[in-house]
């Protein structure tokens, strides 16, 4: 979901299966994230911090998925400061580094599939920083709708598939490559 008050209308409705925030919580609110057991993604310290000190607070851990950048340019934990990140968030307590994702700026294109190749070398290299840096996400993600359909191999173990849920194509491009 995009945001705590999705993940808590899901809660409402009475599923209890884990549940991603892939959007900003604020920092006023990461109590609640702990609260519904949900996963957050973060890509900032202070964020990371406060989930940290939340979960210590309440006698759990927060379970947190890491945004990397790989050429969206939007958010996300640049890879040359993905080492340093990584290492940082495993010295919070109460803190697990449960997932690592990215996501593609131009994977519709059909016709040129080397920015979302880019993207993905850049995303596997991430992965192995991840790993020499002490981290072993559980759940690994690049893929939404649009890539789970083109780029099979962008799936990992697991994808987002957010507007096909609904039986909709997310372009005309990419229906007509699938």
């Amino acid at each position: 979901v995009n945001s705590l008050d999705e993940a808590r209308a899901i809660r409402a409705l009475g599923i209890d299966k884990p549940v991603a925030i892939l959007g900003h919580t604020e920092l006023t609110r990461v109590g609640d994230v702990i609260d519904g057991e949900f996963r957050q993604v973060i890509y900032r310290e202070d964020v990371a911090a406060e989930l940290s000190r939340s979960a210590t607070e309440r006698k759990t851990t927060a379970r947190v998925h890491l945004k990397i950048e790989t050429g969206t340019n939007r958010q996300g934990i640049a890879l040359d400061r993905l080492s340093e990140f990584a290492r940082k968030i495993l010295e919070f307590p109460n803190l697990d580094i449960e997932g690592a994702y990215t996501h593609f700026a131009n994977i519709e294109d059909t016709l040129d599939p080397s920015y979302p190749r880019l993207q993905l070398d850049r995303f596997r290299k991430a992965l192995d920083t991840l790993h020499d840096a002490g981290a072993r996400p559980s759940w690994i993600h690049a893929a939404a709708t649009a890539g789970a359909l083109l780029y099979p191999e962008t799936g990992f173990n697991m994808v987002r598939i957010g507007i096909g849920t609904y039986g909709i194509w997310p372009s005309r491009e990419t229906q007509l490559a699938a």
